[in-house]
């Protein structure tokens, strides 16, 4: 391949990888989709490092020329629709169905979650999570309030996230919301279990994906990474219940009932 296909191949590795890091994916499927599209080129040497924060991408060609390229990762959300797209991207490219560059144009495109509105995620959310509701003992008020705690948390921390705020502040935000929503349903209405609402409407904000990430590059010893990721749970757990347990704590000292 001529120099500038190689060095096109090389950035679109690069993009590709920082793509699935950046919106989920896990830091062994980064790596190997960059060691695979390297090695389309027929190079003698690769060498692919990926961190949570970023990509580093080395490769020898045959001449015996070396080429690296770095991407940095500076946000992280889930997005397993583009993560999808990236590895899609990545079996055209493997299977000549798509030039280096047109890859390369496709990955650089801004990346974010596709517009479905701003109110759908959480509707959906409320919906699921009024339905987890009755698998906790929860009734008819405990189905419709953990449904409202939900989509208003959810929305929250989707105004947060779009403002690029920190995790803490955002599920800090989160807990507050939800927990809040749930003690002015519970007395206003005079009925109602705070646990099975609480409990319910705040699974959404849990980061069970991230845990499992965690777990999964702890697991193919990619310590770094599988540390980094576990550290993040533990932010959002510990901001979640300080939330929660801010609000919770005011609403018996004023004399509610827990």
């Amino acid at each position: 391949m001529a120099r500038t296909d190689l060095e096109l191949l090389l950035e679109a590795a690069k993009r590709l990888a920082a793509v699935i890091l950046d919106n989920g994916g896990e830091t062994y499927r980064a790596e190997e989709a960059a060691r695979r599209l390297c090695g389309l080129c027929g190079t003698q040497e690769i060498d692919v490092l990926a961190l949570p924060t970023g990509v580093l991408v080395h490769m020898t060609a045959k001449d015996g020329k070396t080429y690296s390229a770095l991407a940095r990762v500076r946000t992280r959300r889930l997005d397993l629709g583009a993560v999808a797209r990236a590895n899609e991207i990545a079996r055209r490219l493997a299977g000549r169905e798509m030039l280096p560059a047109d890859a390369l144009r496709e990955l650089s495109a801004p990346q974010g979650q596709r517009e479905t509105g701003r109110l759908l995620g959480p509707a959906l959310s409320a919906f699921s999570i009024g339905c987890f509701s009755a698998l906790m003992g929860g009734g008819v008020f405990e189905f419709f309030a953990a449904a409202v705690c939900a989509f208003l948390s959810q929305l929250v921390c989707s105004l947060f996230r779009d403002a690029d705020l920190y995790y803490f502040i955002t599920s800090l935000a989160g807990g507050v919301v939800c927990a809040l929503a749930a003690v002015l349903a519970v007395t206003l209405f005079g009925t109602g279990s705070l646990d099975v609402i609480i409990g319910s409407a705040i699974l959404p904000l849990l980061p069970g994906m991230t845990l499992i990430g965690a777990i999964r590059d702890s697991v193919r010893g990619d310590l770094v990474s599988g540390a980094a990721r576990l550290g993040d749970v533990l932010v959002v757990l510990l901001s979640l219940s300080f939330g929660v347990g801010a609000v919770l704590w005011c609403y018996g000292w004023i004399g509610g009932a827990l």
